[in-house]
C-alpha cells in the first residue's frame, strides 16, 4: 500500500510513508493508552473514524505539527466478512485468555472469605478453662 495515494488531493508536499505510519501509531497508542502514553508533544496525531459516501468507514488520521500545519490523510476500510466458526473461535480464545485472572481473582476472594470465617469463630468460640 501507497501511503501517499491517501494524502489529501491537490497536497503540494507529502509526508515520508515512515513518518506518517508513525503517526498513526501514536494516533492509536493515545486512544487505547489514554493521554499519557509518550508521543512527540510537537506533533499532534488525532485518529477518527467516519462513514464514507458508499457507506464504508474510513480512518482518519489528522497530522498537526509546529501549530499550524495540518495534514490529513484518508484509509478507506473495506468491509470483510467473517464466518461464524471464525467469530466462536475468536470468542473462546477470549474466554480462555480472561479464564486465568477470574479463576485467580475467585480463589483470592475464597481465601479471605475463610480468613474472615476462622477469625469470626475463634472470636465467638466460649472459653473452657481446666483445673487441675
Amino acid at each position: 500500500m501507497d501511503i501517499q495515494d491517501h494524502a489529501p488531493t491537490g497536497a503540494i508536499c507529502v509526508l515520508p510513508a515512515d513518518f506518517v505510519v508513525g503517526a498513526l501509531k501514536s494516533g492509536l497508542e493515545v486512544l487505547t493508552q489514554g493521554r499519557g502514553s509518550k508521543v512527540d508533544p510537537a506533533i499532534q496525531c488525532v485518529v477518527r473514524l467516519q462513514t464514507g459516501q458508499n457507506g464504508c468507514q474510513q480512518l482518519i488520521l489528522v497530522i498537526t505539527m509546529l501549530g499550524s500545519l495540518s495534514v490529513e490523510y484518508s484509509f478507506v476500510l473495506a468491509p470483510i466478512t467473517i464466518d461464524k466458526v471464525d467469530l466462536v473461535d475468536c470468542k473462546v480464545r477470549d474466554v480462555q485468555e480472561a479464564l486465568p485472572p477470574l479463576t485467580k481473582s475467585v480463589e483470592t476472594m475464597l481465601a479471605a472469605m475463610e480468613t474472615t470465617q476462622a477469625n469470626t469463630v475463634a472470636a465467638n468460640a466460649p472459653v473452657v478453662a481446666s483445673f487441675v
